[in-house]
């Protein structure tokens, strides 16, 4: 409550602070009177969906940029950077916004970032080297990519908070879990664009017939303007959310906690479900559908247990390209896909702290595995086995923890930080992503390089990513709160806390507060064990 001098009547105070409480339980119930909130849902995939086009291009583009401008790069250095300066942006995106938010409200936010992602998109598409060099182009890529990023990371905490925020109890976890889908969709539509485009713009331009030496630069004019139509796409959908986004009023919960106006948090919640009563929904629509961010896959998800080395493949640029989309859409997308729609079914089911932990400790067996199968894949005809554990791999970690850290976040925080730690917690993510990226074209195992076609030092890259998986299993056990209930006689789900509940931390769930921290959860264990056996 905002101070106006230095007498406060308490009696007004208190008056005051009653009036809010019952402000904040009729603004509760008729956002949980609501089911599903598919224009919520809409207006936070729209844009979820066009950031993550717009960071998986990156690699759908690699090669041809690779083909066109730095040929005789044998290290892809070129390709490192261009990723790495890419998730530095996303990560002080997600920091900035994440803050910015908290303090001046989601929607005067919400827009920017996609603003931001279109001028990136446009500027990497007229990306140029100019007359004879007289540019760097490589130059241009990374500012423009850099400045996409910014927008890419302020998706994050933005559309986790807002959907969180104007979700009903019962189907936030959900709600969360059908916007993250929009991930593994946006990168698979940037597989599937990269593939049409070649399919249909490199053949009609003969692209295929191009395979000689002295082709190289009738190929490289047909291989730029591939490229530059694959990033160009991603701007349509940008704007298409955009307009989404004029549709929904600030978060009703940002006005009554952060700015102190219950009473315009009350008619803003009531003026905006009166307008769309009539297209209400409720959860059997989705029923029918079927801050720990752990960086050790984002990597390997980039690339595919092929790797980035475009040089080793066979045939001419047409058929890298097109192979290069296949074998993305199968080792990457569609296990992720999977693991995503499994989730938004079983996430009302399952407590989403034992998903979390079981989810990482599955993960690091199948890493370890994985990493053992590349030992004996390697240089034979047993590549089949190593690419289908890095398929479970993959839809394993959409089932768990990458969709789970981007719902806990927006959950166990309190209004006034959750966009703001949202963000710190995103950005961990990233951070760890970038260190991967920067310092493993460094790494070499028996003196061979790790990017070495005759090393076999990716599966050992495998085998510690499994330790990392690991070490997320025992944060999630030891430090992440519940956010569901116990379940009640004859209900099958667990039903979820309310983010009011959540919200005052430690001192709102006392039972459980003794056992957070890996400290007194490993003594409540001895002390059961010791129990069971006295």
């Amino acid at each position: 409550m905002p101070r106006r001098g230095f007498w406060i009547n308490p009696t007004h105070t208190a008056r005051h602070l009653r009036d809010n409480e019952e402000r904040r339980i009729q603004i509760c119930r008729r956002i949980d009177r609501s089911g599903f909130n598919w224009q919520v849902w809409a207006v936070a995939g729209s844009g979820f969906f066009t950031d993550s086009y717009n960071l998986f291009a990156t690699n759908v583009i690699l090669p041809s940029l690779a083909f066109i401008y730095w040929t005789s790069d044998v290290s892809h250095s070129h390709e490192t950077t261009i990723n790495a300066v890419t998730l530095a942006g996303s990560c002080v995106g997600q920091l900035v916004f994440g803050f910015l938010a908290d303090k001046y409200g989601r929607r005067k936010l919400y827009g920017i970032e996609l603003i931001i992602v279109i001028i990136g998109t446009i500027g990497v598409c007229q990306s140029s080297s100019g007359v004879d060099g007289s540019m760097s182009i490589m130059g241009w890529i990374l500012f423009y990519r850099l400045l996409m990023g910014i927008g890419i990371g302020g998706e994050y905490p933005l559309s986790a908070v807002i959907t969180a925020e104007f979700a009903p109890t019962r189907s936030r976890a959900r709600m969360m879990a059908a916007v993250f889908l929009m991930q593994p969709l946006g990168q698979l539509a940037a597989h599937l664009v990269g593939l049409f485009v070649v399919l249909g713009v490199g053949r009609a331009r003969g692209l295929p017939a191009l395979t000689a030496p002295e082709d190289h630069d009738a190929a490289a004019a047909i291989v730029d303007s591939i490229w530059r139509c694959v990033i160009g796409v991603g701007a349509f959908p940008a704007l298409v959310a955009i307009i989404f986004r004029l549709t929904i009023p600030e978060s009703p919960r940002f006005t009554l906690d952060v700015e102190y106006d219950a009473n315009r948090a009350l008619l803003d919640t009531q003026t905006y479900y009166k307008s769309r009563e009539s297209v209400d929904f409720q959860d059997n629509a989705v029923e029918e559908l079927g801050t720990l961010r752990n960086p050790a896959l984002t990597q390997a998800d980039a690339d595919g247990p092929w790797g980035s080395d475009y040089s080793l493949q066979d045939g001419s640029i047409y058929d890298i390209l097109k192979q290069n989309a296949i074998q993305s859409i199968i080792t990457v997308s569609i296990g992720s896909v999977l693991g995503s729609l499994i989730l938004i079914k079983a996430i009302n089911y399952i407590p989403r702290k034992s998903i979390l932990a079981w989810s990482f400790l599955g993960l690091a067996a199948l890493l370890a595995i994985t990493g053992g199968t590349f030992f004996k894949a390697f240089h034979s005809n047993l590549h089949a086995l190593t690419i289908t554990f890095y398929v479970l791999c993959q839809l394993l970690f959409n089932l768990g923890p990458n969709t789970l850290t981007f719902i806990l976040p927006a959950e166990i925080f309190p209004t006034r930080y959750r966009c703001t730690c949202h963000g710190i917690a995103a950005a961990a993510g990233k951070l760890g992503s970038v260190l991967v990226l920067v310092f493993l074209p460094h790494v070499d195992f028996n003196g061979v390089d790790v990017n070495s076609p005759n090393s076999n030092g990716l599966g050992w890259v495998l085998v510690i990513f499994s330790g990392f998986m690991a070490l997320g299993a025992v944060f999630a056990w030891a430090w992440i709160p519940n956010v569901q209930n116990v379940r009640t006689a004859g209900d099958s789900q667990l039903p979820s806390k309310t983010l009011e509940e959540l919200a005052v931390g430690r001192i709102g769930v006392v039972g459980e507060a003794a056992e957070l921290g890996f400290r007194k959860k490993t003594m409540g264990v001895w002390k059961r064990v010791r129990w069971q056996h006295a």
